[in-house]
């Protein structure tokens, strides 16, 4: 960061305030964060930060979890873009998935999160995502 936006980043801040749900400002427009206007467009650049840091604070609640630590880095993704989309809670509710992935029985793991409410709600991204989980081979 430039040393203008370091000066203006304690203040900006503080004037603005955070408020993490959406809310209405002084002018009666949809606002979010530190006073981010959603009634305008935003850039992709911002999305895209937003993104990486929500991606960052799901992977370290990841980290406490053995069988997240003990498999390759294919896999962990997998298990990353699930709880990134259900929320972590929710990734917790698989336990016969998550059974599997703890003794690398990668067909299991992938039957079961086929037979889920979430390969229903999600269709082809859980098909996709089972794949990748069955084989260890990201095809992207």
């Amino acid at each position: 960061m430039s040393a203008v936006i370091d000066m203006a980043m304690p203040r900006l801040k503080t004037e603005e305030g955070f408020r993490p749900m959406p809310y209405k400002d002084s002018k009666g427009l949809l606002t979010v964060g530190y006073g981010l206007n959603l009634t305008v467009p935003q850039p992709e650049l911002v999305w895209a930060a937003a993104l990486s840091a929500k991606v960052s604070i799901v992977e370290q609640e990841l980290q406490q979890f053995s069988w997240y630590q003990n498999i390759d880095d294919v896999r962990k993704s997998v298990i990353l873009d699930m709880a990134f989309n259900m929320g972590t809670g929710s990734l917790l509710h698989f336990p016969h998935m998550l059974a599997a992935i703890a003794k690398s029985d990668w067909q299991t793991a992938h039957d079961e999160m086929l037979d889920s409410q979430y390969a229903k709600d999600v269709g082809q991204r859980a098909i996709t995502l089972s794949k990748i989980l069955l084989t260890g081979v990201n095809n992207e």
